[in-house]
C-alpha cells in the first residue's frame, strides 16, 4: 500500500475537525479567515482535502480574545 489518499471532506466533516459549527465554518470561508473549498462535488457542494483544512488548523491562532497582561503586584 502506498501513502494514504487525502479525502476530500464537506462542510460538515470540515467544520467537525475544526471545532467549530458547520455555519461557523462557511462564515469563516466567506470572510476569507478559512481556505476556499479546493473543489465542488456539484454546483452546491463544496468539498477541500483534508491536508487543506489541517494546514489551516496547524497555522490558526486559538480561538477567544487575547488574554490581558498582568499587572499585578
Amino acid at each position: 500500500m502506498s501513502e494514504k489518499e487525502d479525502r476530500k471532506l464537506v462542510t460538515k466533516e470540515v467544520a467537525e475537525l475544526a471545532g467549530m459549527k458547520p455555519p461557523s465554518w462557511r462564515a469563516r470561508v466567506a470572510r476569507g479567515d478559512a481556505p476556499k473549498p479546493d473543489g465542488h462535488h456539484d454546483q452546491r457542494t463544496p468539498w477541500w482535502l483534508e491536508s487543506t483544512v489541517l494546514e489551516f488548523i496547524a497555522g490558526r491562532k486559538p480561538p477567544g480574545r487575547p488574554r490581558k497582561g498582568s499587572s499585578g503586584s
